[in-house]
Order: C-alpha cells, then sequence, then structure tokens
C-alpha cells in the first residue's frame, strides 16, 4: 500500500467483521495510517479468528522545475515552459501538456 507525503496518510480497510484489533490499538474497521507495518486481528460472529499484515509506504511528492525563456518580447505573445518528465501534468491554465 502506498501513498503520497502531501496526502499524509491513506485509509486501511480491514473488510466487514464482528470486531477489529489493529496493532496500533485502533478497534474500528477503517483506520488512517503512515508509514510503517500494520497488522490487524479479526473476529468473525462464530469467534473465530484471522490476522493480516500490510506495510504502507510514504513516497516523496514531484518536485518539478518549470525551465525555459521566462521573459518573451510582447511582440512574441508566447514563450514555452519545460516541467521535465513527470508520468502526468496540469498546468495552472489548466493545460496538461509536457511543454506549455
Amino acid at each position: 500500500m502506498e501513498y503520497c507525503a502531501s496526502d499524509n496518510t491513506t485509509t486501511l480497510d480491514a473488510g466487514t467483521w464482528s470486531s477489529y484489533n489493529w496493532s496500533n490499538g485502533e478497534t474500528s474497521q477503517v483506520i488512517e495510517a503512515s508509514e510503517g507495518t500494520y497488522t490487524v486481528t479479526v473476529t468473525n460472529s462464530n469467534d473465530c479468528t484471522g490476522t493480516d499484515e500490510v506495510t504502507v509506504i510514504e513516497n516523496a511528492n514531484a518536485e518539478p522545475i518549470i525551465s525555459g525563456e521566462l521573459e518573451y518580447c510582447a511582440s512574441d505573445n508566447t514563450t514555452t515552459l519545460d516541467a521535465g518528465t513527470w508520468s502526468s501534468y496540469k498546468w495552472s491554465n489548466g493545460e496538461n501538456l509536457t511543454s506549455h
């Protein structure tokens, strides 16, 4: 299970059971988790138990650097800016191109 650092946490859901006992002391079906390993023991209506474990990894946030001609002549109307190589882009004007 992975999440981006900017999200701060991710949600873990153990499914629908009668009771829950998480390694961090929580006793609800769904918990908020940060980086680390979590174990949950669940109990069903027949008082049978089961255990599962998951490791949560926090991925670093992307840190783009915009390059290009940051100044241009009014007669040129535009300039090209480049944000580097990433899997997706969303510029402040709503465009999603590699270069803007």
